[in-house]
């Protein structure tokens, strides 16, 4: 995000997109450097949303996902439409609720050690660095909010929480 290098913003969305061919799970890693160009960087959004980089980015995202859902129209339906898509579903607070405690049981369960290190990490951010925190606690949040109201909860959407798990954790070993 403090790179105003093209090349940069071409790996992102090329990453991106190879991502979500794989599997639309890990493209959802792709709102991370969105969301830290936008608010880590220095200059006013108006700029940013103009920068010819960032559509680029945006752009050659799209254009990769595009050529997988052409190629395996299937899955895309399956997700937008069919049986893996939470859409439909009747939503609540209870529910939303519940879905960050069915994540967090499923943490306790596979990364107590990684888990508990965290969670003292947090507090350690919480005292000494909040923007910090915010950063590194929006992904999860987003994430588990996406799976909330768009799709549906399996276990192994889990692993992508804990590359943050680790960071988090790492923040307080390093204290």
């Amino acid at each position: 995000w403090q790179a105003k290098d093209k090349k940069y913003f071409v790996l992102s969305g090329a990453v991106a997109g190879l991502a979500f061919g794989i599997t639309y799970v890990t493209a959802i890693a792709f709102l991370l450097p969105v969301f830290a160009y936008f608010f880590l960087g220095e200059g006013k959004f108006s700029q940013k949303i103009k920068n010819k980089n960032f559509w680029l980015m945006i752009g050659i995202f799209l254009l990769i996902a595009f050529v997988f859902i052409a190629l395996y129209p299937q899955e895309f339906l399956k997700l937008t439409i069919g049986e893996d898509a939470g859409i439909g579903g009747a939503k609540n607070i209870i529910g939303y609720l519940g879905s960050f405690f069915y994540y967090f049981l499923n943490l306790l369960y596979f990364e107590p050690v990684i888990l508990f290190f965290s969670l003292a990490g947090i507090v350690l951010l919480f005292l000494k660095a909040k923007e910090k925190l915010i950063f590194l606690l929006f992904f999860p949040f987003i994430y588990i909010s996406l799976f909330y109201f768009l799709l549906h909860h399996e276990v192994r959407y889990t692993l992508l929480l804990v590359p943050f798990l680790i960071l988090l954790a790492s923040y307080f070993f390093d204290y």
